[in-house]
């Protein structure tokens, strides 16, 4: 397993997320009633984490706790 896990670029980069529970339960919703509209949007208009703040977490959480900046360029 890696020692360090990889942030791209400077980070702050904003990641939308959702928790596994809400999108199971909107998925789950489709299935039962079919929607009348053709497309569903969802919008969030709350402060998301950065890529940073996530791999920092993760981390600490499951890892070493240390990361390494690694250039936008590389990580084609």
């Amino acid at each position: 397993s890696p020692t360090h896990l990889p942030i791209y670029g400077d980070g702050k980069n904003l990641i939308p997320t959702i928790h596994v529970r809400d999108l199971a339960m909107y998925v789950n919703l489709i299935f039962e009633k079919k929607p009348e509209t053709r497309y569903i949007y969802a919008t969030d208009f709350t402060k998301k984490p950065t890529q940073r703040k996530l791999v920092l977490t993760i981390s600490r959480g499951l890892g070493t706790g240390k990361f390494e900046n690694v250039d936008k360029e590389l990580a084609k």
